[in-house]
């Protein structure tokens, strides 16, 4: 199934930093540092954001799930 681009960006601001401060970088072992450069997009009905870590510049991907309700956003 093909990736459905999204744009991370038309989120408001305050969900936008939530987001990039609740990641974590697998190479480094470390949470909340944030994602460089991400890109949002949605595959098989889930939500991603991909980008770099700002400090191993490792690849970055989480799942963008909506704790509020419990269901991914999408």
């Amino acid at each position: 199934m093909a990736r459905i681009c999204r744009d991370f960006f038309a989120r408001r601001a305050p969900e936008r930093t939530w987001i990039l401060e609740n990641s974590w970088c697998g190479r480094c072992e470390l949470p909340d540092l944030g994602v460089e450069e991400p890109v949002e997009y949605e595959e098989r009905g889930r939500v991603y954001l991909e980008g770099l870590c700002p400090i191993c510049h490792g690849r970055v991907a989480l799942e963008i799930v909506d704790q509020r309700q419990g269901t991914r956003t999408g």
